[in-house]
């Protein structure tokens, strides 16, 4: 899953603009604003979390700066002809280019996914259909309405994408590949992209938006403001000296905005007016992340995305009652003063070759199981068959590359699989039966009625509700505890570990070939420390 995020800005005058930095700016009666912010996608494709934040924080920073005609499209629009459809989008982009007029203004804003297919650049809409090209809108329609359009400024930001599809069975969806920033020819558009060619574009849990939106806005509202006035220019010096150096900081890679437009047609002009006597804000960054947000880092060109689990108290192990229950889960209250991240799914097939260089998975192409999968990509599947020493070599090895991460421990991996929930299962349910076909384990995991007798790509089950998936079945996950099946009346209240010593490690969350039973939250298992199976796997967390 990759965060290519491009973003296309600030398309101009379709006749020349002089170089003039005082240009007066347009009345707001006559500046109009088109913004779409797409979270929710039909499967396969990838559904986003901040598209609709970036969408927010951009209407009330236009209209702070004067914009006063807006229309907002988000998947959460209450009304239908509000919902970003294709459809929906198409007309809504018709209407404002229609209501334009010579010494006016057009904004159009669009957050979500874009793709490129056969050399050319489509934005997704929210029904969008990965088996159907029509169904995408293509970004040269849009940009050919703004053309035609009387309107003397034209403004378009396009941020996408945030995440790459994923369908069962591949990485990516076949042919599409993250959207190309457009080349400029037209005098009348700039071109202000959030990265450079074959970088990513990031997002950090504590702005709660991209990066790059996010200096944006600051600017916009004051920060990149000289004399009093910010203009396209100083704006994105601000936007691109704030960004590759927050990126550097804090995730040690490349993120380098870039400019187009035509040089010989296009000036500096002012966006935005100041009172330079006023201290320029700066947006809030929260001082922790909230539970669920989420935090990709890179190594060595694969993604690992983690989900915050925030400190708290919890009720661990099972009430007497639930149907399944073993008697080393006795009920007892558990407190965790650290939050903590915790890997969104199973480590995958492609996370361990790429670290340790082999693959020991049944489930391969080169497995025991390869008939089970055979014609698939299997670098999406969990990896399994795996010891817990294997885990910990695997951990070592990435904290050698600078990521921090070990396995959790019994307490933190409940916690992080209830998110809240004292049910027997995170969605707050029950399971219905111990072995036979269960609906409501249906929704959240693999296991023995469903399964097939193999495991799946992660993530193809509902999450819960900090966003993690596959915590019931697919494959059991190793924890650093040593078992001990009366080891929770001994347990301390505050940040257990487990016993000092032992011949077991946990594992927890059952797996593709277990009963319904063994799936559940408080479900315990122990195993020796070298055994492998075809059921074992692992998710870490990062160490603070």
């Amino acid at each position: 899953m990759k965060h290519l995020l491009f973003l296309l800005l600030f398309g101009v005058s379709s006749v020349a603009i002089a170089q003039n930095r005082g240009m007066e700016l347009v009345p707001k009666e006559n500046r109009f604003a088109l913004l779409i912010g797409v979270n929710e996608y039909q499967k396969p494709i990838q559904s986003l979390r901040f598209c609709e934040s970036d969408i927010d924080l951009l209407e009330k920073t236009l209209r702070e700066i004067g914009v006063e005609h807006i229309v907002k499209m988000t998947t959460s629009a209450t009304k239908s002809r509000y919902l970003p459809t294709k459809e929906n989008i198409l007309r809504q982009v018709e209407r404002i280019t229609g209501l334009a007029e010579a010494g006016s203004q057009v904004i159009i804003a669009f957050s979500g996914h874009g793709v490129t297919m056969n050399g050319k650049a489509y934005l997704c809409p929210m029904d969008a259909n990965v088996k159907k090209s029509d169904s995408f809108v293509s970004r040269d329609t849009i940009f050919n309405l703004l053309s035609e359009c009387p309107a003397t400024q034209k403004l378009c930001f396009i941020d996408a994408c945030r995440d790459e599809f994923m369908v069962e069975g591949a990485k990516s969806i076949s042919g599409m590949k993250g959207l190309n920033p457009a080349e400029i020819t037209d005098p009348g558009f700039v071109l202000i992209s959030s990265c450079a060619k074959g970088e990513q574009s990031w997002e950090h849990p504590q702005l709660k938006n991209g990066v790059f939106t996010y200096f944006l806005v600051e600017g916009l509202t004051g920060a990149a403001a000289q004399d009093g006035e910010v203009t396209m220019m100083s704006l994105f010096s601000y936007v691109n000296r704030k960004t590759k150096f927050y990126v550097d900081e804090h995730f040690e890679v490349l993120q380098r905005p870039q400019i187009r437009f035509n040089q010989q047609e296009v000036g500096d002009f002012v966006l935005a007016r100041v009172d330079s006597t006023i201290p320029k804000p700066v947006l809030p960054i929260s001082s922790d992340p909230t539970a669920g947000e989420r935090m990709v880092k890179t190594i060595n060109g694969v993604e690992y995305a983690f989900r915050w689990c925030p400190a708290g108290s919890f009720m661990m192990g099972s009430p007497e009652g639930e149907l399944g229950r073993y008697n080393d889960e006795t009920q007892h209250r558990v407190t965790l003063t650290k939050g903590f991240w915790m890997l969104e799914t199973e480590v995958t097939q492609e996370m361990w070759v790429a670290v340790m260089g082999d693959n020991p998975s049944w489930f391969s192409s080169t497995g025991i199981g390869k008939d089970k999968v055979s014609g698939m990509n299997t670098d999406n599947f969990p990896v399994e068959n795996v010891s817990w020493d294997d885990c910990q070599e695997f951990c070592q090895k990435l904290r050698s590359q600078g990521l921090n991460v070990q396995l959790p421990t019994e307490a933190q991996w409940e916690y992080a699989c209830r998110a809240g929930t004292t049910t027997g299962l995170n969605n707050g349910k029950d399971i219905t039966s111990e072995t036979v076909s269960c609906y409501n384990l249906d929704e959240v995991g693999w296991y023995e009625e469903n399964s097939d007798s193999t495991t799946h790509v992660v993530g193809q089950k509902k999450p819960n509700a900090w966003g993690l998936y596959d915590m019931h079945g697919n494959v059991l996950e190793w924890c650093a505890d040593w078992y001990g099946k009366d080891s929770y009346a001994k347990s301390p209240t505050s940040d257990p570990t487990g016993p000092a010593s032992g011949s077991l490690r946990v594992s927890r969350g059952g797996s593709w070939s277990d009963d319904a039973k063994l799936c559940r939250s408080a479900f315990r298992r122990g195993s020796t420390p070298t055994f492998r199976r075809y059921r074992l796997g692992f998710r870490p967390v990062l160490v603070p």
